[in-house]
């Protein structure tokens, strides 16, 4: 075969340039193996066989640095970026392969000081307030270590101790004891159905209430109020008590913070009298007490005269636990004495 590949003549097969015959000129190559095998990256290619798959590209695309990224997709997904970009970091371990939280992140109780409960006990099913004692035990379900929660200035060691922070102002970061004298000032009893009185030999409780133990501070004070009416049958006059008491027996064997012991008028006859008295802690084993009884008649009723006052003066009170102020009245069988209402009332915590 002759053929010319430039201007040379040959004999046989002969090589041209793409200047003297360009490839789309020769139609489809059906032919050979072209550029090899795979089309290698530095020619454009990918470097591997991606054999069925496409890549569809909305922008240029771009990775910086030299390293080696993988991307692992579980799942057709699409992802929608933020916009203005930004740096994902991991700072630490990854806690999980799933977004969520588990309690296998921690392998023991988180402390009070990072906003956990120093404790590994489940609280669902508990008051978190509930029954706390204030001692340094380690944590239970419903109180927390004493040295978890107080200070070297403010102990919670005791409820004691705890008393007399709130009295002096220096309250610690532990149990919180009972509010002084059990809650805030207001009526703390009343008397609900009227009492009568026609007896020497038994005490008459009109009305009681039960003070919290260290609950009593210095200037606690308590009011009591009572209002009735009595009717004389003696002719020379009868005794009667009226006494508030201090103590857990509640009744008038209790210590008597202070009383008055009037005799009725000789006239036989019904009177009204009211009752008022009040009570102050001058710490937490001593008080002071006031007390008047008004009656409206000199004739007749509890008293033989219309006012009467009394002061008293008590040391020696043990408030370390819970007690009785009590109202009683040790009457008279020449006197009926009937109570309407009565009244204790916190004044001051």
């Amino acid at each position: 075969m002759v053929g010319t590949c430039g201007s040379a003549t040959q004999i046989g097969p002969c090589a041209l340039t793409s200047a003297e015959l360009p490839l789309n000129a020769m139609g489809t190559i059906t032919g050979g193996t072209w550029n090899g095998s795979v089309l290698a990256g530095q020619y454009g290619g990918t470097g591997v066989a991606n054999t069925g798959l496409t890549l569809t590209l909305g922008g240029n695309v771009a990775f910086t640095g030299s390293f080696n990224p993988t991307f692992s997709i579980p799942s057709s997904s699409t992802w929608a970026f933020q916009s203005g970009g930004g740096t994902l970091a991991q700072t630490g371990a990854d806690i999980n392969s799933s977004n969520q939280v588990t309690s296998t992140h921690l392998s023991s109780p988180l402390p009070f000081a990072q906003g956990g409960l120093g404790t590994g006990t489940n609280f669902a099913a508990h008051t978190w307030f509930g029954n706390n004692t204030g001692s340094t035990a380690a944590p239970s379900a419903l109180q927390p270590a004493c040295g978890d929660l107080s200070n070297a200035a403010n102990s919670c060691s005791t409820d004691a101790t705890n008393a007399s922070n709130i009295s002096t102002g220096t309250l610690g970061y532990g149990r919180l004891p009972t509010p002084a004298a059990g809650g805030p000032a207001g009526p703390v009893a009343v008397l609900t159905s009227t009492q009568i009185s026609t007896t020497t030999t038994t005490n008459l409780n009109v009305l009681s209430y039960q003070i919290p133990a260290n609950s009593i501070a210095q200037g606690t004070t308590y009011r009591i109020t009572m209002y009735g009416t009595a009717t004389t049958s003696s002719s020379t006059g009868a005794s009667n008590t009226f006494s508030i008491n201090y103590g857990t027996n509640n009744n008038n064997t209790d210590t008597a913070i202070i009383s008055a012991s009037p005799t009725s008028g000789s006239t036989n006859g019904s009177a009204s009298f009211a009752l008022s008295a009040t009570i102050t802690f001058d710490s937490t084993t001593a008080s002071s007490s006031g007390m008047q009884l008004f009656n409206n008649s000199s004739a007749s009723g509890v008293a033989n005269s219309v006012t009467r006052v009394i002061n008293s003066e008590l040391t020696g009170l043990t408030t370390s636990s819970a007690a009785y102020l009590s109202v009683n009245y040790q009457g008279n069988a020449d006197l009926t004495t009937i109570f309407y209402t009565t009244m204790i009332e916190l004044v001051k915590p």
